[in-house]
């Protein structure tokens, strides 16, 4: 999969070779892109459809972002990803542009798969999984809206612009942006982050894996957002920790807050 930048097509068109070059000496039988990167990388007709790279890969490898992972996460779920940074921050990525060497790492079998935890969004009959976070907020931002939450241990009335449910993954998005705490992506827990809340003893609370967490929109009107994706209604939403994590390959370990220091603060 190929982010549609022109940075993202470079880098994609040099991984196309690689894996061509690998091909004709056998290293590997074959390769796939989907349909939308064989168009924005001008190679109509190349591509499979999203259905066929369900049931034919093993393994995807994405040139871009951590947009782009969450978007495969949520087209492709559960399938292994490598991702190839061109983005900005990258924090699920432990490849830059000069991927050769970690490409023949991975291909010679010398990864992990690491799993990471995502969020079961629940809106009436539909049924949504995130791996970084789910927003609800006020359809008119300057006027924040009543909305209570409550679960097996906790039961609370928010006047809010917006509350962020987060995963360990995504705590480092959104959530950390408005003041939340930062988690290290192997505990498998639910952050909730209420964003401007009237009463300020509202801090970010974290709940265990187990929790059934449910959403009621009290007053006024609210959206939700799953991981980029969405704007539409919402009146209550139930949240739980979906049983299919996303799987990560790695290929060196993963120095979380190091990689938290070179990226946030440096």
């Amino acid at each position: 999969m190929c982010k549609n930048t022109e940075k993202s097509h470079v880098v994609a068109k040099k991984v196309l070779d690689y894996l061509e070059r690998r091909r004709k000496c056998r290293d590997i039988d074959s390769y796939f892109m989907t349909e939308g990167t064989s168009k924005i990388l001008g190679l109509n007709g190349r591509g499979i459809p999203d259905g066929e790279i369900c049931r034919r890969v093993e393994a995807i490898i994405l040139v871009g972002g951590d947009g782009a992972f969450l978007d495969s996460e949520k087209r492709f779920p559960g399938i292994p990803k490598l991702e190839i940074n061109t983005g900005n921050v990258g924090f699920l990525s432990q490849i830059n542009e000069k991927f050769d060497r970690p490409l023949d790492q991975f291909f010679s079998g010398k990864y992990r798969i690491e799993k990471r935890s995502k969020l079961l969004c629940k809106i009436g009959r539909r049924k949504i999984e995130a791996l970084n976070d789910v927003h609800v907020y006020a359809r008119k931002p300057s006027r924040p809206f009543n909305v209570r939450v409550f679960s097996e241990s906790f039961d609370e009335l928010f006047f809010t612009n917006a509350v962020i449910f987060s995963t360990s993954t995504g705590s480092t998005a959104h959530s950390f942006s408005v003041g939340g705490p930062l988690i290290s992506p192997n505990l498998n827990v639910i952050l909730m982050t209420p964003v401007a809340p009237l009463n300020p003893l509202l801090h970010p609370l974290i709940f265990p894996s187990s929790e059934k967490i449910t959403l009621e929109v009290v007053e006024r009107k609210a959206s939700f957002s799953v991981d980029g994706f969405y704007d539409d209604p919402v009146d209550t939403m139930q949240i739980t920790l979906s049983p299919d994590p996303a799987r990560l390959i790695m290929l060196h370990k993963d120095e979380f807050w190091k990689k938290l220091r070179r990226k946030l603060f440096y």
